[in-house]
């Protein structure tokens, strides 16, 4: 399939005030585009970008942004998780973030890379995937944990909506790649029996047909102190006035407990004291090696 990534969607419009202090990066789902997906979701978009009740003038605008995978959807890419026939798409536009064969999942590097491109122009706080997306997502995090904060640096939360966690990992998973390696050298343990600390809210329909509870309850368990929403609706991310509302103050209470970080943590999206208390390293006998590894996967994500 093509392999180019879409020009990321924002959550704003061309003329909207440009005084966005943050974003979430939106993840869609199978067959889908960022476009559809922030097209199903403006409710918690307008949300985001004003004033919540407790705030005053110096409000925090939060974008989100929805990028394109980098691979157009074929039929062996499996079912559709964008099903609204209502609406007019562009069939030939559709995207798959990989092409699953088995356990392996093909692209994932190039949708990996793509993700680290866009995560590093600044300023993003959290994840929130669909589906597919939630799957991604969940890799994000546990890039982001095993390499304590050094990958996807700053990442306060996840949202995870038809998340599913009753299969490995992928095969293909972590990746190959200096940037990758280096980052997550000094990591103790397998990345497959991790516990991710980044707070999460997990998102699951009592009417999902395409990923049941059941699925979404095993991601829960690779989570410490997971938070879960229920929702009687389908396959989809729910949009309803008290779902939003859950989903806001999920967001709030994450970002508020980095208002007073432990001394000498920083801020933005460098990687900080909390981010490196993670995970566990590696023991003592490797310090000095642990020690360079780390530099050099410093230097490569600052590039």
């Amino acid at each position: 399939g093509d392999a180019r990534g879409g020009r990321p969607q924002s959550g704003e419009g061309d003329d909207a005030v440009t005084a966005v202090r943050s974003k979430i990066l939106v993840l869609h789902g199978n067959r889908q585009t960022g476009e559809l997906l922030l097209g199903r979701m403006s409710s918690l978009k307008r949300k985001l970008l004003k004033p919540r009740d407790t705030e005053s003038e110096e409000f925090r605008k939060v974008e989100l942004v929805a990028p394109d995978s980098p691979f157009i959807w074929e039929p062996l890419d499996g079912n559709p998780e964008d099903k609204d026939s209502n609406d007019e798409v562009d069939e030939s536009n559709l995207r798959t973030w990989w092409h699953r064969s088995g356990n392996e999942y093909r692209g994932l590097e190039a949708s990996l890379d793509l993700l680290h491109q866009t995560w590093s122009t600044g300023n993003f706080e959290g994840i929130l995937g669909f589906s597919q997306g939630a799957r991604l997502a969940h890799l994000l995090a546990l890039l982001h944990s095993g390499s304590a904060g050094l990958l996807f640096p700053g990442m306060k939360f996840v949202i995870l909506s038809s998340g599913y966690g009753d299969v490995p990992l992928p095969t293909n998973f972590p990746p190959r790649g200096s940037l990758w390696a280096d980052a997550l050298a000094c990591t103790k343990g397998s990345l497959s029996e991790a516990r991710v600390s980044t707070p999460s809210l997990h998102i699951m329909g009592a009417d999902d047909q395409m990923v049941p509870i059941h699925s979404s309850h095993a991601l829960m368990h690779s989570y410490i102190k997971p938070q879960i929403h229920e929702h009687k609706g389908g396959h989809h991310v729910p949009m309803k006035a008290g779902d939003v509302r859950v989903y806001l103050d999920f967001i709030d209470s994450t970002c508020s407990m980095e208002q007073n970080p432990d001394p000498g943590a920083t801020t933005g999206n460098e990687s900080s004291a909390s981010d490196r208390r993670n995970v566990e390293f590696s023991s003592s006998n490797n310090t000095s090696d642990c020690q360079g590894q780390l530099q050099r996967a410093e230097n490569l994500v600052e590039l």
